[in-house]
């Protein structure tokens, strides 16, 4: 479960499909569902759910009610190939192995992936119409005094997004001069 609660992309998962279940046909789900679903997902049965979520986001990205539960597998790879390892030189997990098979951090990776590209699919914008902007909009419930924001996926749960660590600003300064340094021997040569 550890591994699950530090992959940022759970929550957005879990509120991606929150967001967007009744416009997208997508299985309604909490957080907590979702990680259940990721740790059934590694037993012999895997997971019910997430075939299903697998099947919806799919259907919707390639436009077809041809995509189930139960056979999403071969599309899922070529969606895949063609984004991961066409356009992005990504390799592509499924080449040798089924869903079931990889890592439990390809699968939130593979599933989140697939939430960003059902957003391309032809029918997004008129699909979004039935949503108010108030129902896709997510901001940070607070900031902190370090400039860390807190963020509420509707869950239970508060998470703490921290700004990336900057090198100290001497280092910032030593690097400038250096390069300025450089510059002046090459124009004097």
């Amino acid at each position: 479960m550890d591994e699950l609660r530090v992959r940022w992309e759970v929550p957005s998962i879990a509120y991606f499909v929150t967001t967007f279940h009744r416009v997208f046909e997508l299985p309604e789900l909490h957080v907590e569902e979702l990680e259940e679903a990721f740790l059934t997902s590694c037993t012999q049965d895997g997971s019910d759910l997430l075939n299903q979520l697998l099947a919806s986001l799919l259907s919707g990205y390639y436009s077809s009610k041809n995509i189930k539960f139960y056979n999403y597998e071969s599309s899922l790879r070529d969606c895949l190939h063609q984004k991961w390892t066409v356009e992005r030189d990504k390799e592509n997990p499924l080449t040798n192995a089924e869903f079931r098979n990889v890592s439990l951090g390809t699968k939130v990776e593979i599933i989140y992936s697939l939430c960003m590209y059902r957003l391309d699919a032809d029918d997004v914008a008129e699909s979004v119409k039935q949503l108010s902007s108030e129902e896709m909009r997510i901001e940070p419930v607070g900031k902190d005094d370090e400039g860390a924001s807190y963020w509420n996926f509707n869950d239970e749960r508060l998470y703490k997004e921290t700004k990336p660590i900057e090198p100290p600003e001497k280092n910032k300064k030593k690097k400038k001069h250096k390069e300025k340094h450089k510059k002046k021997k090459g124009k004097n040569r």
